[in-house]
């Protein structure tokens, strides 16, 4: 009787586990595209189930996932507790079977994803990872690009500002800025040019944390360079540059891509008697900013893939795929003297 009345025809019925800043983005598109949030569990004394209960008219809430999922035995699961407490509770999240769209970074170690695969088998194919930059809706124009020009080179400018959370994270977190901060770019990456390698990586640390990488890593199979430099809190916005022969495109700041063919000469004047050369932009692409970028297409993905099963592509990110981000933020953090 309890599934009956809250069933609705033609829509999904998804529950979410945790209800932070995140879930709220998630929430907003599947409201929109006429889906249905049954319910939702989060810690004892959460301070944010009351008001994201109310937004989204969820009737039902708990403290204990286990519960619901078995008294709502929903469509499908966004997991978006607290990014470094996921790993503790996901196997048994999976192993309920349901479709489950998860933030990054899953885990916090290598070690623990593979012992998360491991225990859930195949269950592994029920499981999106939400890396949302891969939905930006100028990726595969840029993906294209890199697969049909000759690329020469890539640089990542990655400087995350750390100083104003330092205070707020534990030793424990601290200990993992790299894959907290960091994992997002470094995925969409992979997911362009394929599997990175390290080649040399220099770090400094700064108040108990690592406070720059900066190094060079390369593509697996085209041996491309990639520039990398990450100096947190630097005045300087995040990019990441793709050169080709005759162009450059750029992602500045991520969800605008720019594309440069040529070079625009700019005369003396009285004022400035020297002749200046700047890129010129020929070409502009930016990703829409209706919803939090990337968290529509992503979401449709996900129900098309693992709710209606109509279609099965690479897209998006799988466990496998978090697994490799992990390693490559091991490798950066490890790092290598020049």
């Amino acid at each position: 009787l309890l599934l009956l009345n809250y069933m609705k025809k033609g829509c999904n019925r998804f529950v979410f586990i945790g209800c932070g800043k995140i879930a709220f983005y998630h929430a907003d598109v599947i409201v929109a595209e006429g889906h249905e949030i049954v319910g939702v569990a989060a810690r004892p004394n959460s301070k944010n189930i009351g008001l994201f209960s109310k937004k989204y008219q969820i009737k039902f809430c708990y403290e204990d996932f286990h519960k619901m999922l078995n008294e709502l035995r929903p469509d499908a699961i966004i997991l978006c507790t607290s990014w470094d407490q996921t790993e503790d509770i996901i196997v048994g999240i999976i192993s309920w079977g349901i479709p489950v769209l998860v933030e990054k970074p899953v885990a916090l170690s290598s070690e623990k994803i593979r012992t998360i695969l491991k225990e859930i088998g195949n269950l592994s194919e029920n499981v999106l990872v939400g890396y949302n930059r891969r939905f930006y809706d100028f990726v595969p124009k840029l993906k294209r690009a890199i697969s049909d020009q000759n690329l020469l080179s890539i640089q990542l400018n990655f400087p995350e500002a750390v100083s104003p959370i330092v205070k707020q994270l534990s030793p424990k977190v601290l200990n993992h800025i790299l894959i907290y901060r960091s994992s997002h770019w470094l995925d969409i990456i992979m997911f362009l040019v394929g599997e990175v390698e390290l080649v040399v990586m220099q770090k400094q640390s700064k108040g108990g944390y690592i406070s720059s990488y900066n190094g060079l890593l390369t593509t697996k199979i085209r041996k491309i360079p990639i520039h990398y430099q990450s100096n947190f809190d630097a005045p300087q916005q995040l990019s990441i540059s793709f050169s080709f022969i005759k162009s450059i495109w750029e992602l500045r700041p991520l969800e605008i891509l720019s594309v440069y063919e040529e070079l625009e000469i700019i005369e003396p004047t009285k004022e400035y008697q020297i002749r200046q050369y700047r890129p010129k932009l020929t070409k502009c692409f930016k990703t829409d900013l209706t919803f939090k970028p990337g968290f529509y297409n992503q979401m449709r993905y996900f129900i098309k893939n693992f709710l209606d099963k109509k279609n099965k592509n690479s897209l998006g990110s799988t466990l496998e795929d978090a697994l490799k981000v992990t390693l490559l933020c091991e490798k950066i953090k490890q790092g290598s003297a020049f």
